[in-house]
């Protein structure tokens, strides 16, 4: 049989009185009264009541209010009171936000920053100046001057135009082809054709012919290389 172990019980530990009386001191070690402590001002609890109450309080335009509401004797007055204590009367340096048209990116507009009041007055000036505008542009275009220039210009244009299209018509003369205009559906297209005894015909025309034995392969051939060079 296996011997019997003897258990040693620990003897406890004995407390003092002071030992256990914990006591806690809330107050500095050198106050001596009350009467020398300064009161808590701030409003305890209630962060949200505060921050909706100090922005009402910063709001300076006409037909806003303040409504405060609770049980009795939990210092409405008091901290009311207080909050319009703390207030800064003085007017802070504002500056004016306006927005204008971003051309680049509409849905994100431009932002301008002018001093109070200057945001007015831009606005006005803007507005003026479309005024302005609206009713000067009409007569600049109805103008004899306009009208004149603006004749200038198409001449001008009608003139290059014309001068390109001869010249590419005088290469289209030296390599055997001419420039005909084909019926397309409802409107007309020019389409680039070879002279065959002095008379236009069509690629597809001239293909047909070649298959059918009545057209040159090697004279299709290079007709083809002709026109590519002449697109």
């Amino acid at each position: 049989m296996a011997a019997k172990q003897s258990l040693k019980i620990k003897k406890p530990k004995e407390l003092t009185a002071k030992q256990l009386n914990y006591e806690v001191s809330y107050a500095p070690k050198n106050l001596k009264s009350s009467d020398n402590v300064n009161p808590c001002l701030d409003v305890i609890g209630q962060e949200r009541a505060i921050n909706a109450i100090q922005l009402g309080l910063r709001v300076k335009s006409k037909g806003y209010n303040i409504f405060v509401t609770g049980p009795a004797g939990t210092g409405r007055t008091t901290t009311i009171k207080h909050l319009l204590e703390q207030l800064n009367h003085a007017e802070p340096n504002l500056n004016d936000i306006c927005y204008v048209n971003n051309f680049k990116n509409e849905d994100s507009p431009k932002v301008l920053i002018f001093k109070a009041g200057d945001g007015r007055r831009f606005k006005k000036d803007m507005e003026y100046l479309i005024s302005s505008i609206r009713k000067a542009v009409p007569k600049i275009f109805m103008s004899e001057d306009y009208k004149d220039r603006q004749n200038r210009i198409v001449r001008e244009y009608e003139g290059r135009q014309k001068d390109l299209i001869g010249n590419f018509e005088d290469k289209l003369t030296d390599a055997g082809f001419v420039m005909v205009q084909i019926q397309s559906g409802l409107g007309v297209r020019n389409e680039i054709q070879p002279l065959i005894d002095n008379e236009p015909a069509s690629l597809e025309k001239l293909e047909k012919q070649s298959k059918e034995g009545k057209f040159s392969p090697t004279r299709l051939d290079e007709l083809g290389r002709k026109w590519d060079s002449l697109r």
